[in-house]
């Protein structure tokens, strides 16, 4: 988790300047932040189910995985359609 919390404070800052650089408004923001907290609230009772089945590493595993390569698309984003793969 603090792998993932760090790699999440470290977009933070520079997605207003990402927002600017592809011509966006401040509500594309706040439906990126919006959505961001939504996927929270929904699947973490969908994940724990899926490690209650295979177990706890590879389902963290999975996780940190998948979190970086939503980073990495992000950090190579040209357009704002691809900035919404985090």
């Amino acid at each position: 988790m603090v792998v993932i919390m760090m790699g999440f404070g470290m977009i933070i800052p520079i997605l207003p300047f990402y927002i600017i650089e592809f011509g966006a408004g401040d509500s594309v923001m706040g439906l990126l932040m919006a959505t961001y907290a939504i996927m929270q609230f929904i699947f973490p009772p969908i994940w724990g189910g899926v490690s209650d089945r295979i177990g706890r590493k590879p389902v963290l595993m999975i996780g940190v995985l998948a979190n970086a390569v939503a980073q990495i698309l992000i950090g190579f984003s040209i357009e704002l359609w691809m900035s919404h793969s985090y």
